[in-house]
């Protein structure tokens, strides 16, 4: 470390050097010559007949307007490239040895189990007791939703089955904008079977 920055503090010192030299030490200034003839003089401020512009009027303004263009299409990559956040299914769960909970008098509480069929093959799907096909999912859940003031859904499933199964499930519940509780092992099974 001490040799950078030994060499840094020499490139620095002579740059000072050099530029105190630069400021006194002046070279003789050298009068333009535009013609040898006497007769003429080396005046031409009869041929301006414009008045100069300043150095420096003003930010061009190609640059300006280009400059904000780029900034804005690029905001606008970055938002389209910006990854989303992911939502994920809401779901609620039922307190330990809790069970589901009737809304209202008149009406069992709607429960889905899905229930494993055995290997290699899909899942039986019960809707409070009932066997319902996975096609009919959707038309079955809207009927009994409609029924009913409080639209709240417990769904569960069999601890050996893939978790897809019981996501669809609550994904069909949740486009109904359902409340969606999940429900383990023994409470749901008690209430389904």
């Amino acid at each position: 470390m001490q040799w950078p920055a030994a060499l840094c503090a020499a490139v620095g010192t002579s740059l000072l050097v050099l530029f105190c030299v630069a400021c006194f030490v002046r070279p003789p200034v050298q009068k333009a010559s535009i013609t040898d003839c006497e007769t003429v003089g080396q005046s031409f401020q009869w041929a301006q007949k414009l008045p100069l512009k300043r150095a420096i009027s003003g930010l061009p303004t190609f640059g300006l307007i280009g400059g904000m263009t780029l900034a804005l299409l690029a905001i606008m990559m970055f938002m389209m490239v910006m990854p989303s956040i992911p939502v994920g299914l809401e779901v609620h769960l039922l307190k330990p040895g809790a069970g589901p909970s009737k809304s209202d008098a008149w009406t069992e509480p709607l429960v889905i189990w899905v229930a494993d069929a055995g290997p290699s093959k899909p899942p039986n799907l019960y809707l409070n007791s009932k066997l319902v096909p996975w096609d009919e999912l959707d038309h079955t859940l809207k009927e009994e939703l409609g029924r009913r003031r409080d639209w709240v859904v417990y769904v569960g499933g069999d601890d050996v089955l893939a978790w897809q199964y019981v996501a669809t499930v609550i994904d069909v519940c949740r486009g109904y904008h359902a409340k969606v509780f999940l429900v383990t092992g023994n409470t749901a099974k008690r209430t389904v079977r």
